[in-house]
């Protein structure tokens, strides 16, 4: 099979921008929290647009469809406490948050809520912003010679079936079906056929382990549900024409700035890639 007989992918440039910024903080008091809290990592992404645009927020909040973001974890030299999920962080030591969206007015919300000096609130702990890094990946060039993928689930993913709702394994077919459906849904693309990439790519290593998330009951505030789902990393052999690969690198890149699998508004399905050649 050929590049000429797979469907590429309908890729929307109207509105659509592949953004990412990584905010700098410190932290300005001892904390103990809980890092993988779902529910205090939305609330800080809302307050920050709300600050500058009070109106867009809102309008995401109402939506109840997929957001367009998706974000990491507070990555800092913590200690974990033999507590399950919990955290310690000294007062003074920096480390770093990164946000992604496909969307420049939520971005430049962020940008602009993210002055230096600037305190964002975790909890208990609070942070100061330090500096902003930002990045244009909008459909960044396929590596020359690429030979191999590695996806980084940052956060607790979920892959699952619609059908069952049951969790399915990490194999070359469910991580671009998976892919295809959450940039589908955020208008990125319009259609591709998927199953016809398929033969060019296969997971080589699976180096994913179960892990949790937690996150806030609708209809119990103060008690938390937990989520589990995978983390680690998964490697994916590609195979087949430079154009082929080219078509591959295009989708998985713009998981980096959509996420994957569900509940990504609440940061769950963060993703990085990085390549071999």
């Amino acid at each position: 099979m050929t590049i000429d007989t797979i469907t590429l992918p309908q890729w929307n440039d109207d509105g659509v921008h592949f953004i990412s910024c990584k905010i700098i903080l410190e932290a300005m008091n001892d904390a103990t929290i809980t890092l993988y809290n779902a529910s205090v990592y939305q609330g800080m992404v809302y307050n920050m647009i709300e600050n500058v645009n009070p109106k867009l927020a809102y309008v995401l909040h109402e939506n109840g469809t997929v957001k367009p973001w998706t974000f990491s974890v507070l990555q800092f030299p913590f200690n974990k406490t033999n507590e399950k999920g919990n955290y310690t962080i000294q007062k003074g030591l920096r480390g770093s948050w990164v946000i992604a969206t496909t969307r420049k007015a939520i971005m430049d919300a962020i940008m602009q809520s993210s002055t230096q000096g600037k305190v964002l609130n975790f909890g208990i702990l609070a942070l100061r912003i330090v500096t902003i890094e930002m990045h244009d990946g909008s459909r960044v060039g396929c590596p020359d010679g690429i030979t191999s993928i590695i996806i980084h689930l940052d956060t607790p993913t979920l892959l699952r079936d619609l059908k069952t709702g049951k969790d399915r394994p990490m194999t070359a077919e469910t991580l671009l079906v998976a892919v295809k459906r959450k940039i589908k849904q955020l208008g990125v693309i319009t259609d591709m056929d998927v199953n016809a990439l398929l033969p060019f790519v296969r997971v080589l290593r699976d180096d994913t382990r179960n892990s949790a998330m937690f996150v806030t009951k609708i209809v119990k505030r103060d008690g938390v549900v937990t989520q589990r789902g995978r983390i680690g990393y998964v490697t994916l052999k590609l195979v087949g024409s430079d154009d082929v690969k080219m078509t591959v690198w295009e989708l998985l890149n713009a998981m980096q700035y959509t996420g994957i699998g569900s509940q990504t508004s609440l940061g769950f399905g963060h993703v990085t890639i990085t390549c071999k050649c």
